[in-house]
């Protein structure tokens, strides 16, 4: 999904980027205990933006933002008679980071998440749209989380959804 819209009263376009998040499983547990880093692995958010500002023929990319960032429950971890939800998370909060040896850029909170109602089998997080990504994916950036819950009584699978702004000349 592509959208071309104009900005405020500057001379910036922007268009936005659907980025798919791949499938991830939190390991389930009947005992419990506490939910540590919610993404198992860093997600890698891997844009080209000089092939999608060329695409548009726009000028260069002057800022990306983070606008949406959902999550949603996928079937692959229930079985029969299972029905799975965000239950065991109380508060969730995204971070971006450069992927690149040595830099200089700090890892940055960019969404969060709290106060999930019981049986939500789809998250959506508040994004911090002032934090301009560009810098992290010239680099190579990449999403990690900080969580905080309970482990789920058993497996759950959940994908998702993040869309980017990209502000253009």
């Amino acid at each position: 999904m592509v959208a071309l819209a104009l900005t405020g009263c500057s001379n910036l376009l922007a268009f936005d980027l659907s980025v798919q998040l791949a499938e991830q499983r939190v390991e389930g547990s009947p005992i419990g205990g506490l939910l540590g880093g919610f993404f198992e692995l860093p997600i890698p958010l891997d844009v080209d933006l000089a092939s999608e500002t060329a695409a548009r023929d726009t000028g260069p990319a002057q800022a990306v933002r983070l606008t949406s960032l959902t999550l949603d429950i996928t079937p692959t971890a229930e079985g029969a008679g299972d029905t799975d939800d965000f239950d065991f998370v109380d508060s969730v909060d995204i971070f971006v980071e450069s992927r690149e040896s040595g830099s200089d850029l700090p890892r940055v909170r960019v969404a969060t998440v709290s106060g999930i109602p019981d049986g939500a089998r789809q998250i959506v997080f508040e994004t911090d749209t002032t934090v301009n990504l560009r810098p992290y994916v010239n680099e190579g950036a990449r999403l990690t989380s900080s969580a905080e819950g309970t482990v789920p009584p058993d497996d759950v699978t959940f994908d998702g959804d993040i869309v980017l702004t990209v502000e253009v000349l």
